[in-house]
């Protein structure tokens, strides 16, 4: 599937490629799978071309290693986007329903992105197939008003395609790609001409020196790294590194981690808790793809490692309320998508009810590997057994976990209020606390003692207290039980 076997009218390359209209019907967890496999093939090829840009003549051994990592991350993306939505080459966000459209443009957007790398950053010398695609394609990638660095990397890429066509062919293909009457924007116009007059007046051997290949590709790949780094991590990944982090948080083996978890901090720039989509800050793709690729080969595979010593530890009667995340390295990718989740699922010694469960996300996950399989369940975006037992009075024991516990989206969300509004609980609940808010289930006390509890734990840790050091960072714990309200007392002991 790596191979540009991928247009019909080979024979003719400048016939417009033109996929045929039909709606997609899918599911927005499914699209959210999607996602991560993009995410996985887009920065795997950007690695490939990164070595290749970075080293004049790379060694064997690297370059194939990356290669072969790119060809499986592509193949794993190119097959389920097949069997979800379409065999075209690009997705078309005109295809879904109206109210589906604001919810996955942006994986739309990044899955075009992760094609449109495939095929321009293959090799250094991009073939003129390659060429001509990307730039009958350059509209699925760039945002819908052009400035003046999307409007020039476009004649620089058609440029491109007229010099590799005439160095292939003796026919006049000047007013194919550049033809007179063309609708241009009118501020644009005048360059649009200018660049083809001097396509038309230089000779072919001429152009090539005039219009560097090298210094072409350079640009659209500082571009693409750009543009890549401006999206927010797909919901998956992010989940699943929070999940895993937390559950290594308290393992009585997490020295070694919260070295590891230290080290993901200093490459991302911003602590892993605090991974907001919204707020991840950008950097270079060099640094982005190393941190990237040393996260995926090194330190996951040390926290599945302790995840496994964890779930024997299961096995002895001991009571955890973690979910392990079957990760496997060598399919780039840091967790089985669809049990990757960060919701956990309570394990109470292995009673008949959580077997259950667990097959029930076993026979979720065949979706993707077996796409023609019937779904057992249909819209259940999370598998999760219930928490609250009513009809028990009893307390819980000291040391069990408490229930009700804080998920990640509602610790982001009361992040992004506190830098908002910094520690006016009041304004924070009006903005998420309403019924169908992500912090419906917080009073305005829940949140002040949730962030003192986080900014004890960060110090204690030796983390940055962002936002959370609004608060009074010298607040006694035993202080916390006096400011405990009775309907947070009854929470506690349901």
């Amino acid at each position: 599937m790596s191979s540009l076997n991928i247009i019909s009218n080979a024979s003719n390359p400048f016939t417009p490629l033109t996929p045929t209209p039909r709606s997609y019907i899918t599911k927005l967890r499914h699209m959210h799978i999607l996602d991560t496999l993009a995410f996985d093939a887009l920065k795997a090829r950007i690695a490939v071309f990164q070595l290749l840009l970075s080293q004049n003549n790379p060694s064997d051994d690297s370059l194939s290693a990356f290669k072969k990592q790119a060809k499986k991350a592509w193949e794993q993306f190119e097959s389920a986007k097949h069997n979800l939505l379409t065999n075209d080459l690009f997705i078309e966000i005109s295809n879904f329903d109206i109210f589906m459209k604001d919810l996955v443009s942006s994986i739309v957007h990044r899955c075009n992105l992760a094609t449109f790398s495939h095929i321009m950053f293959q090799q250094l010398i991009p073939s003129l197939e390659s060429l001509y695609i990307t730039a009958d394609s350059f509209k699925y990638i760039i945002p819908d008003n052009w400035n003046f660095i999307e409007w020039e990397l476009y004649l620089d890429l058609k440029t491109q395609l007229y010099i590799r066509a005439s160095s292939v062919s003796n026919d006049n293909y000047l007013d194919k790609i550049f033809p007179l009457n063309a609708e241009q924007p009118s501020s644009r116009l005048t360059q649009y001409l200018e660049r083809r007059d001097a396509l038309a007046n230089n000779d072919s051997i001429i152009l090539p020196s005039k219009y560097p290949r090298k210094t072409f590709m350079s640009n659209i790949f500082d571009y693409i790294c750009n543009l890549s780094e401006k999206f927010d991590l797909p919901i998956i990944v992010l989940e699943t590194k929070e999940a895993l982090s937390s559950q290594m948080e308290y393992s009585r083996e997490s020295s070694q981690i919260t070295t590891q978890d230290q080290n993901i901090e200093n490459d991302y720039g911003t602590p892993l808790i605090d991974s907001d989509g919204l707020l991840r800050p950008t950097f270079r793709a060099n640094k982005y793809v190393e941190s990237f690729r040393r996260f995926h080969k090194y330190s996951e595979q040390e926290l599945n490692q302790q995840l496994e010593q964890l779930k024997n530890r299961a096995n002895d009667d001991h009571e955890i309320t973690v979910q392990s995340a079957d990760i496997e390295m060598d399919d780039f990718t840091s967790m089985d998508p669809l049990t990757g989740s960060s919701s956990n699922v309570i394990n109470n010694k292995n009673t008949p009810k959580s077997k259950a469960v667990v097959e029930i996300v076993d026979r979720q996950s065949s979706i993707i590997t077996d796409p023609g399989s019937p779904e057992v369940l249909q819209d259940d975006e999370v598998v999760i057994e219930s928490e609250n037992r009513k009809n028990s009075p009893k307390k819980r024991k000291s040391g069990q976990a408490r229930q009700g516990g804080w998920t990640q989206r509602e610790l982001n969300f009361l992040i992004k209020g506190m830098e908002k509004y910094g520690t006016s609980w009041s304004k924070i609940e009006r903005k998420y606390g309403n019924p169908e808010g992500p912090l419906s289930r917080r009073t305005q006390v829940n949140m002040k003692d949730k962030a003192r509890s986080e900014l004890d734990r960060r110090l204690r840790c030796g983390l940055p207290s962002g936002v959370f050091s609004l608060v009074n960072a010298h607040a006694k714990t035993s202080s916390k039980r006096a400011r405990i309200t009775p309907q947070e007392d009854n929470e506690e002991n349901e």
